[in-house]
């Protein structure tokens, strides 16, 4: 374990410099995952690669970041499928985010299935141990949202649920990435209500919400545009 000590203002003093000179450099800050900084801001979520971890820190992800420091267990368990999956749940539409680098949910996901091995060989057993497949809903949609095919095949429709999800929604989730593709954050849009998927063929699926009680003309910055009725959820497909 290895501890640091943290310093909120010096992050976001350095990702105003490095990612985004608008950011104020006096709100808080936490380590995110993989020497990410994320920032907090009311803009959203910054994230910038490369600039955090110790040398000497050698997991993929931190779990637990407070106190001054970052660690990689919990303060319940050091089994790594819940060390890693307390800081994925849920994931929802709301969560496509997690998306973002899909190379690093591969290696977060590989990382997490050599933590499994040493654990089950070294690691000391609780007397009421979870399921050995814990969350593997989670899992699967975590990589799904990198590689839907491949989230599928880690998908079982008989395997260990997380208790605020379902088994309807996560296959639901993993089948609709499937259709659609998984997130393409390289289109944004003039309302925060929207997600764009993009198939390997380059056909993009656009959807947007309409949260008020008036239409409105959703224009995405590819030149796509999407009418969009009150109260209603609508979705536009370009073509390969």
């Amino acid at each position: 374990m290895v501890k640091r000590p943290a310093s909120p203002i010096a992050i976001a003093r350095v990702v105003k410099h490095f990612v985004n000179p608008t950011i104020h450099a006096d709100l808080y800050a936490f380590w995110g995952p993989r020497q990410l900084v994320v920032v907090k801001c009311v803009a959203g979520v910054v994230q910038a690669g490369g600039l955090v971890f110790a040398p000497e820190y050698k997991n993929v992800d931190v779990s637990l970041v407070f106190g001054g420091q970052y660690q990689h267990n919990t303060w319940w368990t050091d089994e790594p499928r819940q060390i890693t999956g307390i800081n994925l749940l849920p994931i929802t539409t709301a969560h496509l985010y997690l998306g973002t680098d899909p190379a690093y949910v591969k290696r977060n996901l590989a990382a997490l299935e050599d933590e499994i091995k040493t654990y089950e060989q070294y690691g000391k057993k609780p007397r009421n141990a979870p399921p050995k497949d814990i969350w593997q809903d989670i899992f699967a949609k975590y990589m799904a949202l990198a590689d839907p095919e491949q989230g599928l095949k880690r998908w079982d429709r008989w395997g260990s649920v997380n208790a605020g999800d379902s088994r309807t929604h996560a296959l639901h989730f993993i089948s609709s990435l499937q259709a659609m593709g998984p997130p393409d954050f390289g289109v944004t849009a003039n309302t925060p209500l929207y997600s764009v998927f993009r198939q390997a063929d380059g056909r993009r699926t656009y959807l947007a919400f309409n949260a008020g009680q008036q239409p409105i003309q959703v224009r995405f910055s590819d030149g796509t545009q999407l009418d969009v009725a009150p109260r209603t959820l609508a979705q536009t497909q370009s073509k390969p």
